[in-house]
């Protein structure tokens, strides 16, 4: 994920781990969010506590969706060719 030459065709993986920050088990939250970070080198980690409540983890995740939208951004492009 997030290696070099393969960035932008993560994109399922990326949204689906980021959605899984809102699940309903602590567990699989906290994969996840270990999983992004793991796979962004560190780089975003936007304040997200797995433990937290509901209404506590969304501004993260809202920080994580928004840096989603941007690291993603080429495949909503025309000039974006598919491997």
């Amino acid at each position: 994920m997030m290696v070099l030459g393969n960035m932008y065709d993560d994109r399922k993986i990326i949204h689906t781990l980021i959605k899984l920050l809102d699940d309903s088990d602590g567990g699989v939250r906290g994969y996840s969010h270990m999983i992004l970070v793991k796979g962004t080198g560190g780089a975003g980690k936007f304040g997200y506590n797995a433990g937290a409540n509901a209404s506590e983890r969304q501004p993260a995740i809202k920080r994580w969706k928004d840096w989603a939208a941007t690291a993603t951004v080429p495949l909503l492009s025309d000039d974006f060719v598919k491997k």
